[in-house]
């Protein structure tokens, strides 16, 4: 598409891209919103979380993976390993989980090594 013959072509489509965008045709952001805490009760009173069935229990697991530890899409959750969330205490006796992120690629030891990074991330129970 480079050549000489394909020049008028080329600008063609980048003035119809440019009115196109004019028109406000061109990219749109892909953001979503946020869930509001009426949202998220909705979902739970139709059952689609909670502990109703396992798959609203697969629901509420991948929505609080996504929401508290930060995961996004099904490869993040698929590399999960066993382990990579702990139960713990703190000193008053409060539970709460502890994700540990891994990382699967690194500069310096290569594809396939795996080795935890210093970051973890907490999510503490909440009371009703």
């Amino acid at each position: 598409m480079k050549d000489l013959q394909f020049e008028q072509t080329r600008k063609a489509l980048v003035s119809k891209q440019k009115d196109l965008k004019r028109q406000g045709k061109g990219n749109k952001p892909n953001a979503s919103s946020a869930l509001s805490e009426d949202d998220i009760a909705v979902l739970y009173e139709k059952d689609l979380l909670g502990t109703s069935s396992p798959d609203a229990l697969l629901n509420t697991l991948w929505f609080n993976n996504t929401i508290h530890f930060g995961l996004r899409g099904c490869k993040e959750h698929r590399d999960m390993t066993w382990g990579d969330v702990k139960l713990h205490k703190t000193v008053s006796g409060e539970e709460y989980l502890e994700y540990n992120e891994r990382q699967t690629e690194n500069t310096l030891g290569g594809k396939h090594q795996r080795c935890a990074k210093s970051n973890s991330k907490n999510v503490f129970r909440t009371r009703k």
